[in-house]
């Protein structure tokens, strides 16, 4: 057995390269939780309604690469071939912002790893090798950062339009030219202590690759996903190298209307599907005790403690 202790640097190091570990156990039935799955505050609205809002594509830009501004907590599990091309990887992911848990499972051929993030300690077990990480993880929580109430609605015209980074930055300026041409991003800090489950949650990434160049892209439609109101657009890949990254000169996404999560992304070169990431269940929940979070990765440290002596 092998443990470590490791400084934030080698964590991230680690997380990156070790995927590896064991799948936490699903929670049983939330009966009672305050949680709300059914997008009931945009139902009404069809697709003729939102090409009508002013800046309907600045306010799902917005949603996305600020989307922890709009919930608390979330749980669910994602596939995803960005970790390994041709193949879907399963992402499990329970997440409270203001407590500042975390714990996350990846699960594919050779890959087998769970993480969890409380109380500022991280701890990952990587089953592949038997080795076991625990390291000091500094919360990088800012509440004057999460930048609107959390019952407004990210993609609506109530919403606010521009939100702030670190004060200075509008949805504009994350994304800059350099002085060599290349593109380069402004990241808000990740305060979902996740590595992997980000992509989807919290998929600022994403939005600021495909997003940005609003002529290059639209809104074609409104769908109901996994009992929410989600937004459909497509577009085409204008950043080359981002393009050659992912093997997609084109894309669909599906986005959550109320807080800009990620349900769904199609890459594809050609006509050829070439990436593909797929919400299989979500679930939005209140902050606090009664969801179950905590508890969660009290009995997911255990495990993974048995799993280490």
């Amino acid at each position: 057995m092998n443990r470590k202790k490791l400084t934030p640097f080698f964590l991230i190091l680690a997380l990156v390269i070790c995927i590896s570990g064991v799948a936490f156990a699903s929670s049983t039935d939330k009966q009672g939780t305050n949680y709300e799955n059914s997008g009931k505050a945009v139902e009404e609205y069809t697709f003729n309604d939102l090409k009508k809002i002013p800046y309907i594509k600045e306010n799902i830009y917005n949603s996305m690469i600020n989307s922890v501004d709009f919930y608390d907590a979330v749980e669910g599990s994602f596939t995803t071939t960005f970790i390994r091309a041709g193949e879907d990887v399963t992402i499990d992911f329970k997440v409270d912002i203001p407590q500042q848990v975390a714990i996350e499972s990846v699960r594919g051929s050779i890959e087998n790893l769970q993480s969890v993030c409380m109380d500022e300690i991280l701890y990952s077990y990587n089953a592949s090798n038997d080795d076991y990480i625990e390291c000091y993880y500094a919360s990088q929580l800012d509440s004057s950062e999460r930048s609107v109430k959390l019952d407004y609605n990210a993609c609506l015209p109530h919403a606010q339009k521009m939100a702030f980074f670190d004060g200075e930055k509008a949805i504009y300026d994350r994304v800059v030219t350099m002085d060599d041409g290349e593109r380069g991003y402004y990241y808000r800090p990740d305060i979902t202590n996740t590595a992997y489950a980000s992509q989807c949650i919290f998929p600022q990434s994403l939005g600021m690759a495909l997003l940005p160049d609003m002529d290059n892209w639209d809104v074609s439609g409104v769908r109901q996903c996994l009992g929410r109101q989600a937004v459909v657009i497509r577009g085409t890949v204008t950043d080359p190298s981002y393009a050659e990254k992912i093997s997609s000169d084109s894309f669909e996404m599906t986005v959550d209307m109320e807080t800009g999560v990620l349900l769904e992304l199609k890459g594809f070169s050609g006509s050829e599907l070439t990436q593909h990431i797929e919400m299989k269940n979500i679930h939005f929940l209140s902050s606090g005790a009664d969801n179950g979070i905590v508890n969660d990765a009290k009995n997911a440290i255990n495990v993974i403690n048995n799993l280490t002596k």
